[in-house]
């Protein structure tokens, strides 16, 4: 614990003193993952905003294999559940970059409705790379029933899909996985009734 703590005072002098913005992010990261009670407003706001804007970290991102962006979304990803929903939710809400709100939606959706369809579907034997199959997912059609009812999370969070443009961008299945419609429109039309809708379906 104490080395622990001498590590997040580190790491909050250069989140504090620097201007840098790699490096500021990157401590603001450090001190999320060493301790996230330690992880102040200010510091997981600056981990937020980068999933939000990620352009200020493009020219780090060319210059280098490292990419402070993906570590920021996976810091959120990995702070306790009742402390990254309002976090995410407003990423999902803000951020203009169609990876990171894909990135956002799937983790949304998993809290909302469970890992099983997303599990199903790397183990399905059609592609030798649980990663590619994940990655292509966007161009398959699982055949996955439309649910016929929404508890409040649920619906919450594909209303929250519904309202992101970045998530809208690049088709993808993702959607379908969950047993929602994978198009906008039909997304719209279903939060009004789902059960009229997945029998018109």
């Amino acid at each position: 614990a104490d080395e622990k703590a001498t590590y997040v005072s580190f790491f909050r002098d250069i989140f504090n003193d620097e201007e840098d913005v790699v490096l500021r992010l990157a401590a603001a990261i450090a001190i999320a993952r060493l301790d996230s009670a330690a992880a102040t407003a200010p510091v997981r706001d600056l981990i937020v905003d980068a999933v939000i804007n990620p352009d200020a970290y493009s020219a780090y991102i060319g210059e280098t294999v490292e990419n402070p962006v993906h570590e920021a979304l996976q810091t959120l990803v990995q702070l306790p559940e009742s402390e990254r929903k309002p976090y995410m939710t407003r990423a999902m809400t803000e951020t203009q970059d169609s990876a990171n709100a894909r990135s956002l939606a799937l983790t949304l959706l998993m809290s909302a409705f469970g890992a099983e369809p997303v599990k199903s579907m790397l183990e399905r034997p059609k592609r030798s790379s649980q990663m590619a199959r994940l990655a292509k997912m966007h161009e398959e059609q699982p055949d996955v029933a439309l649910r016929t009812e929404l508890n409040d999370e649920q619906r919450e969070i594909a209303t929250l899909i519904l309202n992101s443009d970045a998530f809208w961008s690049t088709p993808s299945q993702l959607l379908y996985l969950f047993g929602l419609p994978p198009t906008r429109n039909d997304l719209l039309a279903y939060l009004e009734d789902p059960a009229a809708f997945a029998r018109e379906g």
